[in-house]
This record gives structure tokens, sequence and C-alpha cells, in this order.
């Protein structure tokens, strides 16, 4: 290899393509050219400062290379250009030898791109289709420009994080830019590549409606500077039906002219993670700058699959990954205003064209397209933009889906109106500058609509002006078209209490409204819970507190979602550009299939509107029904053959079968459907239930419409029931000889027994005991066990070694450790005899100081966002009733953007002496009651405080500090629970 030393010599080396060639500048930057034009120019270097580098010139048959390296105290830079026949790459290495920041920048001109556009996002690729122009987004890392057969190609990628953020530099160029954070030691590589032509095929219109992919190429495309080529695998489709081809493109992108034989091994799992297809297969390149395989696949099965991939060649050997969905088949039947199956839905026709696949009617709108919130709708006042709504109308209409537009005031102008506390003011702009504009610009195709957003947290202490809010909206929005379903309340789930419905209710809101919405959030176990009849409970509340209040209208669950989700994307290449909160990782795609399934069941069966929050991929996992690049999570087949089945059909009636088995009947024509399961069994658990009917009057199929057989013969039908639900359908069997056949049924229940052992003393409250799976629903048990001190035993007094306040035998040794309820709460007590001899917290304080610490600080896992705080605590050597409360020790919430907030507790308020036990208090209710060796009764105390953070549902709680007064009384803390957020 010759190295030539440059100053101010320009340098081209044109290649056997007449158009493209490489030349250094004065600078000793590389440009790419096109004939006179430019294709790639202007680089910006400002990591550290370069000075005159080392230079190198290449020839390899038709490929050419130009190279400089720049080596100083900061870190070393090299630059490189390959040219080959059609192609140009522009590589940079960067390696840091001190801490660097800085940028990294080339441009290219926008006359170079003509239309039309097929352009590829990293994330959410919602946007999947051909445009006539070029949208900047900073996620572009592939555009195709001009008509097939003659189209130009721009691609980038990088070995590691920050990718490439695509921007514009006026209206004459396109600019790709990295910014860099680099310790000492670290190397990042970058690529940008032009093709002029390619043998790689133009991006067709698959059957998602998706122009076919480019593979992920932002995190592989690197990979062909270490190795010399890469292999990117791509799908035709991200989806498609069962029984439906689906085509794996293996695709090979060399940079250099190297004759290879490449080895390419797959298998495909499914979501058991049972491998259901594997094979070999070897791509021959011949010398080529590209060159492909293509694998045809087709699965009977519905449900998520991941492919696993491995290759190699010449020495080099890596791993790839894909993932895809195949869904049953679902009629199309049109606008359904009685479905109960509903989605925040995503923007594009993509998305819309999947929800109509899956059988989703609805759409509620402020968090997906559509949106009629102030802020997209009247951004500023008096200015009005409903190009956007338009648009998405039209995209639902096509796809046969009703829109549910919600009203709230997130625009600047508004929230400054609110502030300002002249609420006739913002009344009235509310609903003469916002509401009437928005509802008559729509009229006859939005006649669904939602008065405001969780109004809880905003109108927590003024309930009376929400209700002024939804009255004169109610109004304005019958007013503007009588036809129009006006839905407010928008109340929190019971686990957080019915405090809101009943104080709008009683202020009279049902008159003015035609149905009453709700975000039944239900965190919790998916397995062996009864999660989902723990939200069936939830709707009888809400409906038994309209009963109260003289109207019971129907009810919306207008946001709710399954969280974490359950992503199948393991390989680097993907998770780079998805991530978990602290605590959270990928749920299993059968549990969060089979939540979802019990819970829409409970929906249908309770004739509840479902809206599942958000249905869209996104590179933070959480509430989202795809994959960060739009690729369906399996329980959308799920709810397609709940489409499928449920659709259209009534409800009959609960079968009674066994108190550890939950049955729905539906009805539709003459197909009954008979869903199963066992809401509290685990995995282990099972049910037998013989009915005295032939098997061969059923059919049964799984959650994601897969058929299996139906054990039993001419005379009798065995049935399997599992944790798992199942669709089994009759229409040989009448209502009547069904139910006659169940209460014949033989059953046997199968669950592991659970432990109890002999407890002295009680706990408080309805219900109260040993808390199961299910009481956990909406609530989160803070973890303590890293910050208690002590043992609830002490044997020897002031020899500070044993438990409890270090006053031997008068102890808390009878307190159960385990999961328990009080007061209707769970609260988790730990157990010292598994913590290091460690199950509570006890800070300073009485007549001798004793030498406990005054403060602690309780972390958090990532993301907690809590309503209330449930505590379990008690103090000794304090009061009983006194006539002024006595401080002793407060719990200092603090999040993540610096608000804190206090819980004080005081002595003969939130708390009293354990000796004093038995009584009811101001700010708290007695939690346990029971002996210890010296004294017949000791108390610990349940005390709850509202989380107050302005941000509501939004805020982050990252810690909890619990800071001691210092005075007479010892606090001891027992257990923190707290209720989730929606």
């Amino acid at each position: 290899m010759k190295l030539i030393l440059l100053s101010a010599l320009v340098l081209a080396i044109p290649c056997s393509h007449a158009a493209l060639q490489a030349r250094f500048t004065p600078a000793q930057a590389i440009e790419i050219l096109d004939g006179d034009q430019a294709v790639f120019s202007g680089e910006k270097f400002t990591l550290f400062k370069l000075g005159p580098g080392q230079v190198s010139t290449d020839a390899a048959g038709e490929l050419k290379c130009l190279r400089v390296t720049h080596e100083t105290d900061a870190g070393s830079l090299t630059r490189e250009a390959v040219v080959a026949p059609g192609q140009a790459w522009l590589i940079w290495r960067v390696r840091a030898k001190t801490a660097l920041r800085g940028q990294l920048a080339i441009q290219t001109p926008t006359q170079l791109f003509p239309a039309p556009y097929v352009q590829f996002y990293a994330i959410n690729q919602q946007d999947l289709s051909r445009r006539d122009e070029i949208r900047v987004r900073g996620s572009t890392y592939c555009i195709v420009a001009g008509p097939e057969g003659k189209h130009v190609e721009l691609q980038c990628g990088t070995d590691r994080k920050p990718d490439w953020r695509f921007t514009a530099r006026g209206e004459t160029h396109y600019r790709y830019h990295a910014s860099l954070s680099l310790a000492a030691g670290d190397e990042w590589t970058g690529v940008v590549r032009f093709i002029a032509n390619t043998d790689d095929p133009y991006p067709q219109q698959g059957f998602d409606f998706g122009r076919e992919e480019r593979g992920i190429l932002p995190s592989l495309l690197t990979d062909a500077v270490m190795d010399g080529f890469t292999i990117v695998p791509t799908r035709s489709t991200r989806y498609t039906l069962s029984g439906k081809p689906l085509t794996v493109r293996l695709k090979c992108y060399a940079i250099d002219q190297r004759e290879r034989r490449i080895r390419i091994t797959y298998k495909v799992t499914d979501m058991r993670k049972d491998v259901v297809r594997d094979g070999t297969v070897v791509l021959n390149t011949g010398g080529k700058l590209f060159a492909m395989s293509e694998l045809p696949l087709v699965f009977e099965a519905n449900g998520a699959y991941r492919m696993e991939i491995g290759y190699a060649a010449g020495g080099v050997s890596r791993t790839r990954e894909l993932v895809f969905t195949v869904l049953p088949e679902v009629e199309d039947t049109g606008f359904r205003t009685d479905s109960i199956f509903g989605a925040s839905v995503g923007w594009g026709e993509y998305t819309a064209k999947l929800a109509n696949r899956v059988g989703i009617k609805w759409t509620r709108t402020l968090s997906g397209s559509g949106n009629t919130s102030a802020r997209v709708v009247v951004p500023e006042r008096g200015t009005y933009r409903f190009d956007m709504l338009d648009e998405q109308i039209a995209i639902h209409r096509r796809n046969h889906i009703l829109g549910f537009h919600n009203l709230c005031d997130t625009a600047k102008w508004l929230r400054e109106l609110w502030e300002a506390g002249d609420f006739d003011a913002y009344l009235r702009a509310y609903v003469d500058e916002y509401v009437i504009p928005t509802a008559t610009h729509a009229k006859g195709r939005i006649t669904y609509w939602e008065v405001s957003n969780e109004p809880y947290y905003t109108f927590r202490a003024c309930p009376e002006k929400y209700v002024a809010l939804v009255k004169a909206c109610y109004e304005a929005l019958k007013a503007v078209d009588p036809e129009n379903t006006v839905v407010s309340t928008c109340g929190p789930p019971g686990s957080m209490g019915y405090s809101w419905y009943r104080r709008t209710f009683a202020l009279g809101s049902l008159a003015h409204q035609d149905g009453v919405s709700c975000h039944l959030y239900a965190f919790g176990p998916w397995v062996g819970s009864g999660l989902g009849l723990e939200v069936r409970k939830w709707m009888h509340d809400i409906r038994g507190v309209m009963a109260e209040h003289g109207r019971v209208l129907p009810l919306w669950n207008s946001e709710t979602a399954l969280d974490p989700p359950s992503c199948l994307y393991r390989h680097p290449s993907h998770s780079r550009y998805y991530f978990f909160h602290p605590g959270k990782h990928p749920s299993d795609p059968v549990e969060m299939a089979q939540m979802y399934f019990r819970t829409l069941v409970v929906h249908k069966a309770e004739n509840v509107f479902y809206s599942f929050h958000i249905f869209h991929g996104g590179t933070e996992c959480q509430s989202h029904t795809a994959e960060y690049d739009e690729t369906p999570l399996g329980f959308l087949a799920t709810q397609a053959a709940l489409a499928k089945h449920l659709e259209g059909a009534t409800y009959v009636e609960d079968v009674s079968l066994h108190e550890q088995l939950q049955v729905f009947l539906f009805k539709r024509g003459r197909r009954l459907t008979v869903i199963p399961w066992g809401p509290e069994f685990l995995k282990s658990d099972s049910s037998t239930v013989v009915l005295p009917v032939p098997a061969s009057a059923f059919t049964a199929r799984d959650v994601f419409d897969n058929p299996f057989p139906v054990a039993g013969d001419a005379q009798s039908t065995t049935l399997k029931v599992t944790w798992e639900g199942q669709f089994l359908s009759t229409e040989t069997l009448s209502l009547a000889q069904l139910r006659q056949a169940f209460s014949l049924a033989n059953v046997e229940v199968n669950m592991a027994p659970v432990e109890a052992g002999t407890l002295k003393g009680h706990f408080f409250g309805e219900p109260s005991g040993a808390a199961k799976r299910a009481h956990w629903v909406g609530y989160q048990p803070v973890d303590l066990s890293t910050v208690v001190n002590r043992d609830f035993r002490d044997d020897t007094p002031e020899d500070f070694k044993g438990g409890w306040t270090d006053e031997g035998q008068n102890d808390m040794r009878n307190l159960p450790p385990g999961d328990w309820l009080v007061n209707g709460v769970p609260f988790r007590i730990l157990d010292a005899a598994q913590n290091g001899g460690k199950s509570c917290l006890i800070l300073k304080g009485g007549p001798k100081q004793t030498p406990f610490p005054e403060t602690t600080v309780v972390p958090l896992p990532g993301s907690t966002r809590l309503s209330k705080l449930h505590v379990l605590h008690t103090v000794t050597w304090g009061y009983g009733k006194v006539a002024t409360p006595v401080p002793s020790f407060r719990y200092v919430m603090h999040y993540e953007d610096g608000f804190k907030e206090e819980f004080k507790i005081a002595c003969g308020r939130e708390i009293a002496d354990w000796w004093w036990g038995g009584r009811e208090l101001p700010g708290a209710k007695p939690g346990w009651e029971g002996p210890n060796p010296v004294r017949a009764k000791v108390c610990v105390w349940h005390a709850t405080h509202e989380i107050t953070h302005p941000k509501g549902a939004q805020a982050v709680m990252d810690r909890i500090e619990i800071i001691t007064e210092n005075r007479r009384p010892i606090p001891v803390v027992i257990a923190i629970t707290g209720v989730h957020s929606n």
C-alpha cells in the first residue's frame, strides 16, 4: 500500500462507474462526487483538533480506497472512502484516548434524490408508505429515492450508540450527524453509503401495507467494515395470516469483491420457546457486492415467532435475529357501535389496517392518531389546525374504526388561563374557543366525545369546577349535534378508591353525560391472581356508586394496558433501540396473551368498552402492542381471536361448576361458546371436568385461535381447565342441553395446598387475613429488605444485639411475616429468617436516645408512579390519645423532577403507642393486635397518604426518606404498600 502525504493536494481516483469518484480536499476531508455533483461533502469533526494526517490509497480490481489517519494525544480518527461500481462507502473510526465530546457530520445535496421516496426509520416505523417528499426525521437510516429501476439509495449505520441523526440544511442539503460523548478507551465506527445502482430489490408494498424493510441496517452495516461483508435479514411483511406465506430474505452486502461461500443456519421458535422450524442455507456471493437468498415460510399456528440466525464464512461468524407474527383471519364486519374492542390507534395506514385486521372497532384518540386535545387542534389561541385530524379521520373511516375523541386543555394558552385562577374566563374559552369550533369542524364525522383526561388530579380539590366543565361541554356538544354521545368522569381504578366518582356524581354530573369513563389499570401478577375478576369487581363497584346517585350509565374503560410488553427481540442489533425501566424485563408472551384474553372476556361479559393504551410500537417498552419496529406482539393474535369468536355475541351467564373455576357462556346465533379458566391456578394446577355429552359436539381453540382436540368419546367430553383460557364452542347443543350437561358435570380440582400456620393475634379490617395474589392487583409492595435493621424478636434487653427496641421479651415476636391483608390493603411483612435476621426499621428516639439511625432512604425501582402510600408502623415509648399530637417522624417522598412532599406522623393522630391498641385515631386505623410474652395486647397502625404531586399519574417517585423527630417516641416501620397510578 502506497502512502502519500498531502498538504493542499487534491487527489481524485475515478472508478469504473463513470460518475462516482472519491477525492481529498486540501483539509484532508474526503468527498464523493457523481460527475461534477458532490454526493458527500462539508464534513465537520469537532471531537479534537486535527493535524496533518497519514494518507494512503489502495485498489483491488474495480474497488478504490482512500484513507487518512490522524493521531493526537486526545484520540485518533481514521477516515476512509471505498468506491465501487455504482456505490460508495464513507467510514469513520474514532478512538478516544481521553474523554471526548463533539460532533461528526456530513452532508448530501437534496437534488441528488428525486421523488418518489421510501423512507425507513430505526424506531417507530409507522410511516411505511411511498411519498412525494422526504420527511426529516432523526432516526432515518435509509432513503430509496426515484422511480423503481432508476432509484438511488442512501444508508447509514454505527457500531454503537449514538446513531446518526438525519436533519436538513435549509432546502439544499440533507445532513447526517452524530453527537459523540466518549470515555477514554471508547471506540466508535460510523458509515454512510450511497448506492447509484443495486441488485437489492426495490421495496414493494407488503401484505402489512408497509414497504418491505431494508433490515436493521443502522446497527448491522458497520459489520461490513470489520468483516468485508455483512448479512442483513429482512421480512416481506411484519405479520401475515395463518397459512399465508412470508418470505425471509438473507441479504449479503459486501464492501469488497471477494468470492464467499456463506453458511447460514436458522431456527424458528414459538412463544413457548419450542423450535418449530430449522435449517441451513448456503449463499455463494460470486464476488458480487450484493447477493441474496430467499426463504419462504408458511405457518399454520397463530402467534409470535422468533428466528435466530447464525452465519459463518472465512473465519467470520456472527448472529442475527428476526421476529414476525401470524394472525388469524377476521371478517371485517364494518362499523360497530356495539363493539367493546378498542385501542388508542397510532398514526398511519399501516397501524389502522392492522387494527382493522385484528377486530379493533374504536380508537380513543388522546394518545393516538386523530388527537383532538387543545394542544393539537388549537395550539395557539385563535389558531386552528385540523389538517392532521382530517387525515386520520379518513384513515379511521377507511378501516371501519370509530373515533372516541378526548377534549382536554393541554394547550399552553388554556393552561395559563386555568393557572390564572379565573375559572369563568377559563370555562368560556374552553367551550367557546376550543370545544365548539372542534365539534363543529368534525360534525357528522365525530359523534363520540370524552370530556377531560384523568381530571381527579387537576380538579382534586375542586370537583365542582369539573362538574361545571362537564355540564358546559355537554350542552355545547349537544347543541352542535344532538347525535353526539358525551362521556365524562374518567375516574381511577378501584385500587385508588371511589371518592372521585362519589364526589362528582353527588354534584349532579350524571345528568350531563351519556356514559361514565374510567381508567381501570390493573397492575398485578398475571398468573394465579384472578386479576381479570378483580377488574370486574371494580366495574360492579362503579355501577353501584352510580346507582347510589340515581342513574346507571354505560361504562367505558377508556384507557388501560398490560405492562411490560412481551417483546421477543433479544439481539443487540435490536435491543439498542428499546429500553425497559429498571426492574422491568420482557413479559412472557403467553402470559400476556392470557391476561389480555381474560380481561377482554370480562369486558365483553359486562358490556364495558375497552381501550388499550397504546396501539403501536415504541422504544420505551411500556404499554404498547408492537415491537419498537411495529412488528405486532403475540397477544394481537388473541385480540383477533376474541373478535372472531365474540364480536356480535351476547353474554348469557356465568356457569357455576366449582369455586376455583370461572366459566363464561356466550351465544351468537346457534353457536354457544364456553370460556373456562382457573383464576387462582398456578401453572401446575388444573381441573378435570367431565360432561355427559359426546366430545364430537364441541370444537376447541386456544386464545390464539389455534385448534386442539377435545378429549372424550361418544358418551362424554373431558375438559382440562388450567390457568389458560380457551374457546369451547358448540353448534349442535341447545342452551338447555348445555346447561343440563354442566349441571351433571363431574369436577375434580388439583391445586397445590397453601400452608398456613397458627397465628397469635389478628389483623384488622374487612377483608383481612392472608393476602392472595389477587389482592395485589393495583398495589406494589415497597421493598424494605435493604433498609430494615432489627428483628421482631428480642430475648435480652439493652444488649444492643437482638431485635425490636431492645427491651427483651417486650417485643413484636408474634407479628407474622408474609403477605397479609390489613383493612383490605395487602402488606408484605418481611421474614427475618430469610433476610439476614432483620424484618423492621427502627429509628432513633426514646428517653435514653437509642443508638438507631436518625434517617434512612428507601430506594424505589425505576418508573415508580404511585397515587397513595399505605404504611404499617408503630412507636414504642409513645403516647395514646393526646390533646395535641406529638410529631414523631416523617416520610419524605422524593421525585425524579426534584419535587418532594412529606407525610408527617404524629402520636395521637397517624400513630399511637404500641401498647395503646385496638382504637381508631384521627389519621390511622389499627392494623394488627396480638400478645407478646409480657403483655396481652400490642398494636401496629395503618395510615394512608394520598400523593399530591402536581403531575399526578406522570410523577415518578425516586425514593422515600424516613426521618425521626428525635423525641420520646421510637419510630418503627414494618411495611409500606404503594397504590399504582394509572
